[in-house]
């Protein structure tokens, strides 16, 4: 229900449904040079030029609630009530609504280098594998 874009000049860009505040870009990013975006079912979540993400929205199920120290970041993905990041050294990290096992990484995955989340949660990693968790 909303849409989130990054304008020539580095500033995020939301229209759409307001609803739960997903559309409000926090001031902070006003500031900062943004360089990827994504919007979940209830939340938008931005990459700074630094690494650094930046969520809003309605937390549910904790989707907007960064891990403490999370940095080096590549790539990041929104889903519903849940978002995921990719760190330069490969790894992925994911946070929010995990009851279906969508936060659960595999123990065995490595050299990731795209991610996407919805439902469940995708990655590639750089040998060309696919790996699909969660519900």
């Amino acid at each position: 229900d909303h849409a989130a874009v990054i304008t020539a000049d580095g500033r995020v860009v939301c229209w759409g449904s307001n609803k739960h505040h997903r559309c409000d870009v926090p001031a902070e990013l006003s500031t900062e040079s943004v360089v990827a975006i994504s919007c979940g079912t209830t939340h938008t979540a931005a990459m700074t030029a630094d690494g650094r993400v930046v969520c809003w929205g309605e937390n549910r199920e904790g989707c907007c609630d960064v891990p403490p120290g999370l940095c080096n970041v590549v790539a990041v993905s929104c889903g519903s009530n849940l978002t995921g990041a990719l760190t330069q050294e490969g790894r992925v990290i994911c946070w929010g609504d995990n009851q279906g096992g969508q936060c659960k990484i595999p123990s065995d995955m490595e050299n990731v280098v795209s991610i996407s989340c919805y439902r469940g949660t995708i990655a590639l990693t750089q040998d060309g594998r696919v790996y699909c968790w969660g519900t």
